[in-house]
């Protein structure tokens, strides 16, 4: 089997933050880790966000517009992982019509994906129903065993801390889009406490703020490269309810949450249920509220820890994902009896246009498909095993073309793999094979294949009592 090839569309911005790739880029260490060639698809990706993408070690493509759906695709990649709530279900669709398996981190049910393979939430508040209304079945990876942590923030762990200061360190991101660092650092410093603030390189004023910053007493503004060992050694930290929230669990941190987005307040709020984080605070209570909500929190002792293993998890499923993803390879004579016993299962015989064959009326129909011009056949495999075939051939007219020729597709999937989800990712092989204008003849009453062509872009252009004619391509 080839190396895999995954794409990740996940971005970041003062508005957006930089969560989303700093989890996504844990993923991806992991998956080059596990031989696969990543891809990172984005627009508005600051220097610095990324480590992989700085230093050369996966591939980077900018999207040319807010999904990045033609840039995705024309990657053909095996898996996409898609993490940001920005993304419409443009960017979905456009990948199940070209039947490629696709996984999604999520938070709180803010994705628009209907048909992820995977979908992540690494929040304590994670619960199976909250994806009962999806059309497909994926497997769901919930909770914080999931949390994908950096290498970093794992290594710095596994140090330990002989004895933590007694300082408060402030941290609202990588930006800091409310601008909340320095009211915090001013409201923490009530607590009596010396208090060190990072500010993260994204930070649209960081000269400004640490300027400002500096000039009060008992405040230390750090710098961006000495954060992990700010917050490893922190007798509190005071953070944004977002990514921050696992890293400090996992480093033994007692922490205060500030909810800085409403996306944030249910997995703060389940985090102090479970003893994730000390006390959770709106942005608003921050001067009445924060120096006693330290104070208790230096006293409370350390925090429930958040296991460090979350990303190879994912990335463990998200390989599996790619891997299993069809791949179609031209059809032999050594395949006859797999081909035959294929036309032959009821379920395909039932939805077949045509009678069953005998054993060596296949033998010679297989014999004159081989050596004809007009005629494509594929056998469809999974993990280097056989699950299905392809077929396209040559016709010379099709109701509603636009001219020219177009190939007719038809595909069947072995007992063993049908009802898996299989369906479209075989369809979208098939379509780019073609590269062309294809036409589909499918039983009137089979209405999941006509669900699956529809979601790849086929269009009815006729039908009669018993087959629908649909057609894809061509000004379709």
């Amino acid at each position: 089997m080839g190396e895999r090839h995954v794409v990740i569309r996940a971005d970041a911005s003062p508005t957006i933050g930089l969560g989303h790739v700093a989890r996504c880029g844990a993923l991806a260490d992991e998956l080059v880790g596990c031989g696969v060639a990543v891809t990172w698809c984005r627009s508005g990706l600051p220097t610095g966000t990324v480590d992989h993408v700085d230093r050369g070690a996966i591939d980077v493509v900018e999207a040319r517009t807010a999904t990045g759906a033609d840039e995705v695709i024309a990657l053909d990649p095996d898996a996409v992982v898609v993490d940001g709530y920005h993304y419409t279900s443009d960017l979905f669709e456009a990948l199940e019509g070209q039947g490629i398996p696709y996984a999604v981190i999520d938070d709180n049910v803010e994705t628009a994906a209907r048909r992820p393979a995977v979908v992540v939430n690494q929040n304590p508040h994670a619960d199976a129903s909250l994806y009962d209304h999806l059309d497909s079945d994926p497997l769901l990876l919930l909770g914080t065993e999931h949390v994908m942590l950096r290498r970093e923030v794992v290594a710095a762990a596994s140090k330990g801390v002989r004895e933590r200061a007694r300082n408060v360190l402030v941290a609202f991101g990588g930006s800091d889009p409310r601008g909340l660092t320095e009211p915090a650092a001013f409201a923490a410093a009530g607590a009596g406490l010396p208090v060190r603030v990072a500010l993260g390189a994204a930070h649209p004023d960081r000269a400004g703020v640490s300027a400002r910053l500096a000039a009060a007493d008992g405040v230390v503004v750090t710098q961006p490269e000495d954060y992990l060992s700010e917050l490893a050694g922190a007798g509190v930290a005071v953070l944004a309810g977002g990514t921050s929230l696992w890293e400090a669990a996992h480093l033994g941190t007692p922490v205060v949450a500030v909810v800085t987005a409403d996306n944030q307040r249910a997995p703060a709020a389940a985090a102090q249920r479970k003893g994730l984080v000390a006390d959770v605070l709106e942005a608003e209570e921050l001067a009445d509220r924060l120096a006693d909500a330290v104070l208790r929190a230096r006293g409370a002792g350390g925090p429930s820890s958040v296991p460090g293993d979350g990303a190879r998890r994912v990335a463990a499923a998200v390989v599996e994902v790619a891997e299993s993803r069809p791949t179609l390879r031209p059809a032999t004579t050594a395949d006859a009896d797999y081909l035959f016993d294929l036309r032959t299962d009821p379920v395909v015989d039932r939805w077949s246009l045509g009678p069953a064959p005998t054993a060596e009326q296949h033998r010679d129909w297989l014999s004159a498909t081989l050596s004809d011009t007009d005629r494509r056949l594929f056998v469809v495999e999974s993990h280097d095993r056989p699950i299905g075939q392809v077929r396209l051939d040559l016709v010379s007219e099709v109701k509603g073309s636009t001219g020219g020729g177009a190939e007719e597709v038809s595909l069947a999937l072995d007992a063993d793999h049908r009802g898996r989800g299989l369906a479209p990712a075989v369809l979208g092989r098939a379509i780019q094979r073609s590269g062309g204008e294809l036409v589909a003849r499918i039983r009137r009453d089979h209405r999941s294949s006509i669900a699956v062509f529809a979601r790849a872009g086929f269009r009815c252009v006729s039908t009669d009592d018993d087959v629908i004619e649909m057609r894809r391509g061509g000004g379709s």
